[in-house]
């Protein structure tokens, strides 16, 4: 789209989709929980039925996951060679 008017873009900022606005406090490659009307918002704008049904459990104050950066389960401690 911006190639059309001779402008390069080098980096892109997704901050919506349709009217479902994404918090800042969402990292890059993170996700949060939508709720049922969130989900049928969507669904709609691609042509697919509505939900009847929630299958997750999900509070307005409580919708984006943890941000904190996780460690992982185990890991071997370098030996040093004497």
């Amino acid at each position: 789209m911006w190639e059309a008017v001779d402008i390069q873009v080098s980096r892109l900022l997704r901050i919506r989709y349709g009217n479902i606005l994404l918090p800042k406090s969402l990292a890059r490659g993170k996700w949060m929980e939508l709720d049922i009307e969130s989900v049928n918002y969507l669904r709609d704008q691609v042509g697919l039925k509505p939900e009847v049904k929630s299958f997750v459990s999900v509070t307005k104050d409580k919708r984006a996951v943890s941000l904190k950066p996780t460690k992982p389960a185990y890991q071997p401690k370098k030996r040093s060679r004497r």
